[in-house]
């Protein structure tokens, strides 16, 4: 997938989040599952998202999905008809602590499975060097093979 579509999906997810998190409840997308198990699934996928579009920023990841975790719930005590609950706000960490660590589980593993598949290339690939050899030096080795080759002959 490509990585300007992965930033864009997980910044759109932080978006919609975001939205869920701090609209009224009359505007909030209801889902069919418990609200414990929307929290923990949904910065899960995000988790998952932020690292797999900053494969090398892994520290950048977590502090963005859990400050955003515990940032959304604080907000949520300026929302007239909202709650911010601690226990909320430890499960969308929790969530996306675990999406994290898939994500890098993901990427581990297609760089295993990279590894793998260029270890089992039976055709070795001809190195092509495009180094310029010095002309004295170039001469110099011509010299020694004409030297030693007229050695041989006499031997």
């Amino acid at each position: 997938m490509s990585q300007k579509l992965l930033k864009f999906a997980a910044w759109a997810g932080l978006c919609v989040i975001a939205y869920s998190t701090l609209s009224p409840l009359r505007d909030r997308p209801i889902l069919l599952t418990s609200s414990n198990l929307e929290h923990l699934a949904a910065f899960a996928i995000l988790g998952t998202l932020f690292c797999l579009a900053y494969p090398r920023r892994t520290l950048a990841v977590l502090l963005i999905v859990l400050g955003s975790a515990a940032l959304l719930e604080l907000l949520q005590f300026l929302t007239p008809d909202r709650h911010a609950r601690t226990i909320d706000a430890l499960q969308k960490m929790a969530g996306g602590a675990a999406g994290v660590f898939a994500g890098l589980a993901v990427l581990r593993f297609d760089r295993a499975r990279f590894w793998l598949l260029r270890a089992s290339d039976t055709h070795p690939r001809p190195e092509i060097r495009c180094e310029a050899i010095p002309r004295r030096a170039s001469r110099t080795v011509e010299k020694a093979a004409n030297i030693r080759h007229r050695s041989n002959l006499h031997d």
